[in-house]
């Protein structure tokens, strides 16, 4: 092919270097940047604290004071005393306004109203909490929220609740992070555009956000932060949702050195490579679902699911590849995987514990059925993404059809190993239409990558590496690092793990 119809390289000179402080005419033309606008949140005060600690809601405290995050913490009492109270835009001193801070005022009876002043570093800025949804709230009394209070404090509750969600309205927070029972019982929202979250919930938000960003965190406090690049984000993560990978990797390296050739520790390194690229396909998927929807962003969230499905079996046959050098088993390697039934009887005989993991009727088979089915969709119809609208035709939500690419018996084998494993609800599987099976790709790949994850760790486990020349591995080789600090430390496994929601 001639070069001029190839795409054309720019030149990496000083000025295509990536400078985090660059600005934007400075940056290389195709480098990434923070093309994300500001997120907003509210945070009820007591859920965030105020000193350093490890912890989760520790590290969500972190995260919230990133620049790009705008804060603001509320309480029904409002802050405390000792907070320190701005001048209004006039110079003049009083207990309106604080940093940081959502304040509700005193009730204004006259127009059924509670003023709210919320402030930063740059702004002062008033709004308003209207309408009678506090009421309403007071007289749910069929709500399951508060059931172990007095009917008067549950009513009270669920009042100040209400009250609460609109203060989250009117400073147009993003997010509301608090544990009130009675936001979180609702099936519908007491404040238009806001998500209620809980900090558990709140954290791996919060971490997929900030990646989306460019910023990849292990941990940030007040006056200082240790980032990591993308690339090793993703690998730490890889690490520690397999914990079974320390001593198989270890001996897959360990015969490596011993016997002077690669393969075994190439194949290792593909399982856990792939694994970390998952995870990144993974986000892709998430923040798609988190955009207005439309054909593009349900393009990039398909995209990237099937490119997961990929890397997801590419992985578990690299665990089978290692095990079939391990075991010694004649044939060549293109026989190899775990639904392979020939293969699978040799293995069988040389190591029947390890075949027993995913023999059929087991929830390794089951697994093994929905991810390979899956799969298999590239070389049929497909998977096909459908917009769900609401009753005003808005696009609300996109979701799988997953009955545009599996059919008949394959199809009926797929719902089976689903409610092998759980159930197809949990899985997110919804019969919309009689016959026709939807499911939400977030929600199918989350739970398809804890199963696959679980099963992998197992597979390595049962894989009998001790049986390789020059294998000879320790207790400290067969478990992650003790050490508190170093690139694989308990802290940065536990963060990543945390951000992750994984």
């Amino acid at each position: 092919m001639a070069l001029s119809n190839m795409i054309s390289r720019v030149r990496i000179g000083s000025q295509q270097k990536p400078s985090r402080l660059a600005s934007p005419t400075e940056r290389p033309l195709f480098g990434a940047h923070r093309p994300l606008r500001p997120l907003r949140v509210l945070a009820d005060s007591e859920l965030l604290p105020q000193d350093f600690e490890w912890s989760k809601l520790g590290l969500l405290t972190g995260l919230l004071t990133h620049e790009l995050i705008e804060t603001y913490r509320f309480a029904d009492e409002g802050p405390p005393d000792d907070e320190p109270r701005l001048e209004d835009l006039h110079g003049v001193s009083g207990d309106r306004w604080v940093k940081g801070w959502a304040i509700l005022g005193d009730h204004d009876p006259a127009y059924d109203a509670w003023p709210v002043y919320w402030a930063d570093e740059h702004s002062r800025t008033e709004g308003s909490v209207w309408g009678n949804a506090h009421e309403a709230a007071a007289r749910h009394t069929d709500s399951t929220a508060y059931l172990r209070e007095t009917p008067d404090n549950a009513a009270e509750l669920r009042r100040r609740d209400a009250v609460a969600a609109g203060v989250a309205e009117s400073v147009q927070a993003d997010l509301y992070i608090t544990r009130r029972e009675y936001l979180h019982s609702l099936n519908w929202s007491l404040a238009s555009d806001v998500t209620f979250m809980t900090p558990e919930q709140a954290l791996p938000f919060i971490g997929l956000y900030l990646r989306a960003q460019g910023e990849f965190y292990v941990m940030r406090w007040k006056g200082g932060s240790h980032t990591v690049n993308r690339g090793l984000f993703y690998l730490i993560g890889a690490r520690e949702i397999l914990p079974g990978s320390w001593r198989w990797f270890a001996g897959c390296a360990q015969h490596s050195s011993a016997a002077g050739t690669d393969r075994l520790l190439h194949l290792g390194q593909s399982a856990l490579q792939r694994v970390d690229r998952v995870l990144e396909l993974r986000d892709q998927v998430h923040r798609a679902l988190n955009q207005p929807q439309d054909n593009d962003v349900a393009d990039d969230a398909l995209v990237a699911f099937d490119s997961a499905l990929v890397f997801l079996v590419g992985a578990l046959d690299a665990v089978a590849r290692v095990a079939h050098q391990v075991l010694g088993i004649a044939g060549s390697a293109r026989d190899v995987g775990w639904r392979r039934e020939r293969w699978l009887k040799k293995t069988a005989t040389a190591a029947p514990d390890l075949a027993g993991l995913v023999e059929a009727g087991t929830p390794g088979a089951a697994v093994l059925t929905v991810l390979g089915t899956l799969r298999n969709t590239v070389h049929s119809a497909g998977l096909a993404h459908v917009g769900i609208a609401t009753a005003r035709m808005e696009r609300q939500r996109t979701l799988i059809n997953l009955s545009s690419g599996v059919e008949g018996d394959e199809l009926v084998a797929l719902l089976d190993a689903m409610d092998l494993l759980g159930g197809r609800a949990d899985w997110g599987v919804e019969e919309l239409v009689p016959g026709l099976h939807f499911v939400d790709s977030g929600r199918l790949l989350d739970r398809l990558v804890a199963e696959a994850v679980k099963l992998m760790n197992e597979l390595m486990a049962a894989t009998p590496l001790e049986q390789l020349s020059g294998v000879t591995l320790t207790r400290e080789q067969c478990r992650p690092p003790a050490a508190p600090r170093g690139t694989f430390s308990e802290r940065n496994r536990e963060s990543i793990r945390w951000q992750l929601g994984l």
